[in-house]
């Protein structure tokens, strides 16, 4: 994986990302339209609700090559003109732009799975307000997934990570270490991963791929509808 990219490369990244979801929200509208009073079905949320994230994301990626490198945009609308002072807080914008909208596009995901465990096993994980792992786990051995767990795992350490600025804390104090794409991601405790934005377009797209392995397991395709359960 790369550790850097310039911003017009990340860019470019996100635009490949972006068809990747789309592909998969058209497949999943074709297949599960919304209800005649305009419901949404949750195999057609698991793509849209995150998807959401990935437009704003989209926009923002825009702003910064269309306007942020320009020197005279902070001029103007700034009152900075120091290209060092440029520099710096393009490097805040990106990074904060790609964690904030890695937690967002996370948790809408984590939104629909919560949903989703309370149709396919009622009542489980304290009536689907658990531990995320727990449901995360609970829901894709029911449905014959075990394989997509790591990605969930990963996931979900990173995302933690971008609570705790970049810091993996556990409430047990323990470390982890995970397979990904080639090579092992270690999380220790206390200890800054420096992995929130190198791997945040991989996750994105691998955890859109793991969604679509979801809703076309036969379990949950079998469902003539999957209604939001809190609504």
């Amino acid at each position: 994986m790369e550790k850097s990219l310039n911003t017009a490369d990340l860019y470019q990244r996100l635009l490949q990302v972006y068809e990747v979801y789309w592909e998969n929200n058209v497949y999943a509208k074709s297949k599960w339209p919304d209800s005649p009073d305009g419901r949404v079905d949750l195999r057609c949320a698991i793509f849209g609700l995150p998807g959401n994230a990935l437009g704003t994301f989209q926009l923002q990626m825009q702003n910064l090559e269309a306007n942020l490198k320009d020197p005279n945009y902070w001029q103007a609308y700034a009152g900075i003109s120091d290209p060092e002072a440029i520099r710096t807080n393009l490097r805040i914008y990106d990074s904060n732009t790609r964690h904030m909208n890695f937690v967002l596009f996370f948790s809408r995901v984590e939104w629909v799975l919560r949903n989703m465990i309370m149709i396919v096993k009622p009542g489980a994980c304290d009536n689907g307000l658990g531990n995320f792992k727990n449901i995360y786990d609970s829901l894709l051995a029911e449905i014959g997934l075990l394989s997509e767990v790591t990605i969930f795992d990963v996931a979900r350490c990173i995302r933690n990570t971008i609570h705790n600025n970049g810091f993996y804390c556990h409430q047990e104090g323990k470390s982890a270490t995970y397979p990904y794409r080639g090579q092992l991601l270690t999380f220790t405790h206390g200890k800054n991963t420096h992995l929130a934005t190198s791997i945040s377009f991989f996750l994105i797209e691998d955890m859109i791929r793991s969604c679509r392995k979801v809703v076309d397991s036969p379990k949950i395709a079998a469902f003539k509808r999957m209604d939001f359960f809190f609504a």
